[in-house]
């Protein structure tokens, strides 16, 4: 067999193989199959909180792995070991709030920045439905 008539039969097989994969995709064996996506704005507004609940939780994970790390290099002094628990705990602390910082800042605004634009997008939607008749903007023209 050539090489040519190999890559054929090899690209011939790989195009079957997603075929009947994508007819499989909204089968009974999908999963998520038949569910739709939910979202509105309290939903996000109800994310954001939850982003700034793990912020706070984080800010209290750091508290307390500084506490500790602090009790380590309390032990280690005269160890030249010690000072590398003080760059990480210097490190920790800037990496727990930069993650703070992202959740609190990016992920919760961005979140109620959206929920904000949800609803006002579907208020006009739904005003525009209501200037076209009601019916979705199919209504009847007298011909």
């Amino acid at each position: 067999m050539s090489f040519e008539q190999e890559w054929a039969a090899l690209q011939a097989e790989a195009k079957q193989s997603v075929g009947m994969r994508l007819n499989e995709a909204g089968g009974d064996k999908s999963p998520g199959a038949g569910q739709g996506l939910k979202v509105s704005g309290s939903a996000l507004r109800g994310k954001a909180r939850s982003a700034e609940e793990v912020a706070k939780s984080v800010g209290a994970v750091d508290d307390e792995a500084l506490k500790e790390t602090g009790q380590v290099k309390a032990g280690l002094k005269g160890f030249a070991c010690a000072a590398a628990f003080e760059t990480f705990q210097e490190r920790w602390g800037d990496q727990t709030r930069y993650l703070a910082g992202l959740l609190n800042q990016s992920l919760a605004i961005a979140l109620r920045t959206a929920a904000a634009t949800f609803e006002e997008d579907d208020k006009k939607t739904g005003q525009r439905a209501e200037e076209a008749g009601g019916s979705g903007g199919n209504r009847r023209v007298a011909r």
